[in-house]
């Protein structure tokens, strides 16, 4: 999980750095809304819709906001996506499902001490999936 979270970071700093054509200093791009959505800085996801980002926009792994969220084990930013309407059925770059991708992360955390944390916001995450109607 380190690692993911690790390669997750810097694919997140990486789009964050990378130049966005001649936007304006105040505008907001795709990638705020995924290093927010990472960070678990929910108020800068909120922020970001709020300044007109599609809630569904992809990164540089072609990757939504809302696995990105689930990447990040952050749940509070994932809860604002979910409430937004960000779409549940998307792939990863690795072709699960969102839900099975969060089934995974849950299985991967279940099987280790001291994780607790992590089983239980997967545990929540994958709850709020299958309420919000995705797919396996």
């Amino acid at each position: 999980m380190f690692i993911t979270r690790t390669i997750l970071f810097f694919s997140v700093l990486v789009a964050t750095l990378t130049p966005h054509g001649s936007k304006g200093a105040t505008d907001w791009v795709c990638s705020q809304l995924h290093e927010a959505a990472f960070l678990d800085e929910p108020d800068e996801v909120r922020e970001a819709l709020a300044h007109g980002i599609d809630i569904n926009c992809k990164d540089v792994l072609g990757q939504t906001a809302l696995v990105t969220a689930v990447n990040g084990a952050s749940i509070d930013s994932f809860e604002v996506l979910i409430n937004a309407g960000a779409r549940v059925n998307v792939r990863t770059e690795f072709g699960q499902s969102l839900l099975q991708h969060t089934q995974k992360k849950f299985r991967a955390v279940d099987q280790h001490r001291g994780l607790e944390q992590y089983r239980d916001l997967f545990q929540i995450m994958i709850a709020r999936l299958q309420l919000a109607g995705a797919n396996p």
